[in-house]
């Protein structure tokens, strides 16, 4: 018996709720980057979030971006204000939102003229818009951290769960992130470059650089890609753009103290300035409000009611703060190294040893009329403003460190390229026994010269008996004489 069946068409219908259907209608109206976005934070299924443990301040930054990029931001925004979270936006935009859980923060710098920016001419070449671009950056990092808005943003960002940071051209932002919990937005894609910088690398074999295309598929494209891998971000870290911006920076900080100059503070890599304690802190803080030069001064940490004389940074360039000429004093640890920088570059020293070698070198220090040295017990806030005066307008202290300085450097090479000579010297010629001190050969006996000790009292001992024999004999012959 035969059976015949009829296949059926079926069509499975999808219900909507009315707040299902007002997020679909959001979803059509999104741009694309924008859909795209959406779709990696809400995923393919239906599973609902659980409801937030408590609400959350979120800090978004994204100073230069254009407004595509701004667009991927804010479908992130919106999802948590709808959440009960706060959510606090620092843009290049003018207020555009009206979620009472959103606020847009305008920095109001005009460095990103998005309406001046002609892509038809900075985008010929790879290196062409990356300077363009690169030199925007550079004016934000100057002038960025000036607007009275976005250094209160500062001081407050320990507050914040969480800081989002538009990752591309954004940079000079980073401090923000310090020892915080923060999240990198790849608006314009994965960069390999940055991808590295938080520890995932990404294989030139498979993976185009960005602003870069080549084809994986054959050996030359993958050759390409894998200088483009190295070149980009060597340009980008080394040549100009985060060089440029720690220059203009910092520099225009120093320059921008006048004559009265700057005072450069640092108690080296050991030593962390979190760890001074309060009363000397507090010492530092008042003795520096009081005096007309600016303070350039290593900290970990924030300081709270600092003057605004004083600039906090976690890390600094020190060889190149010890060689600008508004330098005028080094306040140090008087570790050895901290002392060739600055008699390298002839910058007089305050120092403040607390161990190891560090009492040596201070006492050199006045020896040499290089500076000053104070020892932490007898720390005042006059003797520490005393000492700097005195070190500041003594032009000896500035004298003998440039007559020093002018040693260091007068001689025949540099102290590296003689590293560099004497490294492959001993490759060259298998360690160069030749050059290896005697002593290694020596047992510890001829070392210490027990040996030739022993020989010289066996002489004595010999000498000394025999001086007995022979005045033995002299007195049996005259005493036999005398009978």
């Amino acid at each position: 018996m035969q059976h015949s069946t009829k296949k059926r068409k079926t069509c499975n219908r999808l219900s909507l709720s009315k707040s299902d259907t007002e997020l679909l209608t959001r979803f059509i109206k999104m741009k694309w980057p924008s859909v795209l976005f959406w779709l990696m934070l809400t995923g393919t299924g239906g599973a609902k979030l659980l409801p937030p443990e408590r609400s959350y301040k979120i800090l978004m930054l994204l100073p230069i971006g254009s407004r595509s990029h701004r667009n991927v931001f804010m479908p992130l925004a919106e999802a948590l204000a709808d959440r009960g979270h706060k959510v606090d936006m620092l843009t290049s935009y003018d207020i555009q939102h009206q979620n009472p859980n959103i606020r847009e923060i305008p920095h109001g710098l005009p460095h990103y003229p998005r309406a001046t920016i002609n892509m038809f001419s900075d985008a010929n070449t790879v290196l062409g818009i990356f300077h363009t671009l690169g030199d925007k950056m550079q004016k934000m990092a100057r002038d960025i951290y000036q607007v009275p808005r976005v250094r209160e943003l500062y001081k407050k960002r320990k507050e914040y769960d969480v800081i989002v940071v538009n990752n591309l051209f954004n940079e000079f932002m980073y401090p923000f992130v310090h020892e915080r919990p923060f999240i990198a937005m790849a608006t314009a894609g994965m960069d390999p470059r940055q991808s590295a910088v938080l520890g995932n690398i990404l294989s030139p074999a498979y993976v185009p650089t960005l602003f870069y295309e080549s084809n994986c598929g054959h050996v030359f494209g993958r050759l390409a890609n894998a200088i483009a891998s190295v070149v980009k971000p060597f340009y980008w870290r080394n040549w100009e753009i985060i060089p440029a911006i720690q220059k203009e920076g910092l520099e225009s900080w120093i320059e921008g103290a006048g004559s009265a100059g700057v005072i450069y503070f640092s108690l080296g890599s050991v030593t962390k300035g979190n760890t001074l304690p309060n009363k000397y802190r507090h010492m530092f803080i008042e003795a520096f409000s009081k005096l007309n030069q600016r303070i350039l001064w290593k900290f970990e940490t924030d300081l709270e009611r600092t003057p605004g004389n004083i600039m906090i940074s976690p890390w600094l360039p020190q060889q190149d703060i010890l060689g600008h000429p508004n330098v005028k004093v080094f306040i140090s640890h008087g570790g050895l190294l901290s002392l060739q920088e600055t008699l390298y570059h002839g910058t007089p020293m305050v120092a403040l040893p607390l161990f190891g070698d560090q009492p040596t070198n201070g006492a050199r220090v006045v020896a040499n009329s290089w500076g000053l040295s104070l020892n932490y017990e007898d720390l005042s806030v006059d003797l520490i403003i005393s000492s700097l005066e005195e070190v500041i307008n003594n032009t000896k202290y500035k004298e003998n460190v440039a007559k020093t300085s002018r040693l260091y450097k007068d001689q025949l090479n540099s102290p590296v390229e003689r590293a560099v000579f004497w490294t492959e010297y001993v490759i060259r010629h298998r360690g160069a026994p030749k050059l290896r001190s005697p002593a290694a050969s020596l047992s510890w006996v001829q070392l210490l010269l027990l040996d030739v000790l022993a020989l010289f009292l066996l002489v004595i001992i010999l000498s000394l008996i025999i001086l007995h024999w022979i005045f033995k004999k002299v007195i049996g012959v005259v005493l036999v004489k005398r009978i």
